[in-house]
C-alpha cells in the first residue's frame, strides 16, 4: 500500500492509502476518506475525514503543495515514506563527491525531463518529473554536481529503485 510522509512546518505526518484510497491510517489511525474534486481543473477538493467536511484548494509549485483551507495558507512537502527514510538515514551529502545516481522512488511515468546531460546542478534542482497515481513528482538532485548521464526520457514506464540519472 503506498505510504507517504507529508510535512507541514515542523509538523511530519504519516499517512498510509489502503483500499483503493477510499481509507487510509494517518500516524496510525484508520479513518474513512471520500474525496471529490469539485472543479475539472482539480484544484479545489472536497475532502470527508472520518465523518468532517474540508474544502481545500491545492496549487502545485516547483518546491511544495500550497494548502489553502479555513482562511489559511499551509506549505506542504510529500514524500514517498521510503525515501524519506533513506534521506533520513543518509543525512545531508551535500559535501561528499564522487558519482551519485538518482534512482525512481516508485513506479510511474515520466512526464517531462527538465534537465540535459552536462548542465550543473544545484542540490535540489528539478531532473524530471515523475507521473504516479496522477501526482506529479518532482525528482530532484539530491546535491551539487555535473548531469553525466540520463536514463530515461519523456514517455518511458519506471519501476521503483531505476536508475534516471547520474551526476558527478
Amino acid at each position: 500500500m503506498p505510504k507517504y510522509t507529508a510535512t507541514i512546518g515542523e509538523t511530519q505526518i504519516e499517512v498510509e492509502l489502503l483500499n483503493g484510497n477510499t481509507e487510509a491510517k494517518v500516524n496510525g489511525e484508520a479513518i474513512h476518506i471520500d474525496p471529490a474534486w469539485v472543479t475539472e481543473d482539480e484544484l479545489s477538493l472536497n475532502l470527508l475525514l472520518g465523518g468532517q467536511s474540508y474544502d481545500l484548494r491545492i496549487e502545485e509549485d516547483e518546491e511544495h503543495l500550497h494548502i489553502a483551507y479555513a482562511g489559511n495558507r499551509y506549505e506542504c512537502d510529500v514524500i514517498d515514506t521510503r525515501l524519506a527514510d533513506l534521506k533520513k538515514r543518509a543525512g545531508d551529502i551535500g559535501g561528499v563527491g564522487g558519482k551519485t545516481v538518482v534512482k525512481s522512488p516508485m513506479p510511474g511515468l515520466v512526464v517531462k525531463v527538465t534537465a540535459e546531460e552536462g548542465q550543473a546542478l544545484k542540490k535540489g534542482d528539478r531532473i524530471l518529473i515523475l507521473e504516479a497515481m496522477k501526482m506529479e513528482n518532482d525528482v530532484k538532485a539530491p546535491r551539487e554536481g555535473t548531469l553525466t548521464k540520463l536514463s530515461v526520457a519523456p514517455g518511458d514506464t519506471v519501476e521503483g529503485g531505476r536508475e534516471l540519472a547520474v551526476s558527478e
